[in-house]
């Protein structure tokens, strides 16, 4: 693992305590303590089915909460997701190294604050989303691609600096194997936090994992815990888990993973 200056090193690496106090969100209370009501997925759903983008009209789906363009290389997919937090995560459709069709993430939306008030405003910024999606080029895979460790430093930092969380604190990365596997790590605030099925959450840890063979980039968000009156720390199925490629733009990424962590 490449060595980093002091002060650059406190940057991503200390130990949970940030050198500067973080400003709290703008309106917490509009935002998290009005009523939750249930998201109209089905209205928004429909609403999406009659634009095309491009050549690329919408295709039946036998998956509520999903909807798709196209078939072939660059189609568009939309996934509504409760898994970890009401999200919208936005793919598009490339082949890996290997051969294989897979659906690489571009965008994530966090959903809460756009419940039954408000359908029109989320279908108005999705199918925005799409259309710019539909626009850009195809990303690739890439074959012995070095820069792992640099994203998984840039993804910490703004995880850490950006995030909306009130209950985690950044612990540090701990590299698995170089340029192929790392892991963001989140502790609890207090002795950890009550989750659902009597469980407590210690710990959340968010895998980055890059596939050499098939050219991706693999990025998950797990859950550390046992059940309340036990102390063994079990990973949880993923809370989220998307696939990314090297060549898009690092900024698109960390965005998608803050969006998704935010949304927990």
């Amino acid at each position: 693992m490449k060595s980093y200056k002091f002060k650059k090193f406190l940057e991503y690496a200390n130990f949970g305590f940030d050198l500067m106090t973080k400003p709290n969100p703008q309106n917490p209370v509009e935002r998290y303590d009005t009523p939750i009501k249930k998201l109209k997925v089905d209205y928004i759903i429909d609403s999406l089915k009659k634009h095309k983008f491009g050549e690329k009209a919408s295709k039946p789906n036998d998956f509520s909460g999903e909807l798709q363009w196209g078939e072939s290389d660059g189609a568009l997919q939309l996934v509504f997701s409760p898994l970890g937090g009401v999200k919208a995560a936005l793919r598009k459709l490339i082949h890996d190294q290997e051969g294989n069709p897979t659906w690489i993430c571009k965008k994530v939306v966090e959903v809460r604050h756009f419940f039954d008030e408000h359908p029109d405003s989320l279908s108005f910024m999705l199918q925005d989303s799409l259309n710019e999606m539909d626009h850009q080029g195809l990303d690739s895979p890439e074959q012995d691609w070095k820069g792992l460790e640099r994203l998984v430093l840039n993804l910490a930092s703004n995880l850490r600096r950006k995030t909306t969380q009130k209950i985690f604190i950044y612990e540090g990365i701990r590299m698995v194997k170089e340029n192929q596997q790392y892991i963001i790590h989140f502790g609890c605030t207090g002795s950890g936090r009550q989750r659902a099925g009597q469980k407590r959450l210690d710990q959340f840890a968010i895998h980055c994992t890059y596939h050499q063979k098939a050219g991706i980039i693999l990025i998950t968000g797990t859950e550390l815990g046992d059940k309340i009156d036990q102390y063994r720390w079990i990973y949880d199925p993923s809370t989220f888990m998307e696939y990314f490629v090297p060549t898009q733009h690092e900024d698109e990424i960390c965005k998608a993973v803050l969006a998704m962590f935010n949304s927990y």
